[in-house]
């Protein structure tokens, strides 16, 4: 295959990173090369978890914006994905069907910026879930983020 087409094919097969989609910091995502090997390998269910990102206001006493995505990176289209979010102890679940290969799905959340300051942190988690098959690599389908007050930081754990 020529340059060309080696650069499209790994970009095709990248990680989601970041914002959800294309976007300036990751481009395309981050190079996964086993995907790209994997691509015509047939009957692999795989949803990760990706990135949490947060988008600051624009006025210090606004509403943050949490940004959160999960993406297919099997080889098979999913008919369904069950996420499920918690934050500061409050669950919520998502249905998603026909979730096709390489598909970022994302949810946001507001997190009040005094109530975050009040508490210092505020614990977020999210996975998720196929369902009806069993997952090639369930260890990526969830992520566990803390946010701090302090500068807004993200830890993970």
């Amino acid at each position: 295959m020529s340059a060309e087409e080696a650069v499209r094919l790994l970009a095709q097969y990248a990680d989601d990173a970041g914002d959800p989609g294309r976007d300036d910091e990751y481009g395309a995502g981050i190079l996964n090369v086993k995907r790209a090997e994997e691509r015509n390998t047939r009957g692999i269910y795989d949803m990760a978890a990706g990135d949490l990102v947060v988008h600051e206001p624009a006025r210090a006493s606004d509403d943050m914006t949490v940004v959160l995505s999960v993406q297919n990176r099997g080889t098979e289209s999913i008919y369904h994905v069950v996420l499920t979010v918690e934050a500061e102890g409050i669950a919520s679940r998502m249905s998603y069907f026909n979730v096709q290969v390489g598909q970022t799905l994302s949810h946001q959340l507001q997190i009040n910026r005094a109530r975050l300051e009040q508490m210092g942190s505020v614990v977020i988690s999210y996975r998720a879930r196929i369902d009806g098959k069993q997952d090639a690599d369930p260890s990526n389908n969830g992520r566990r983020v803390t946010l701090s007050a302090r500068r807004s930081q993200k830890i993970l754990f």
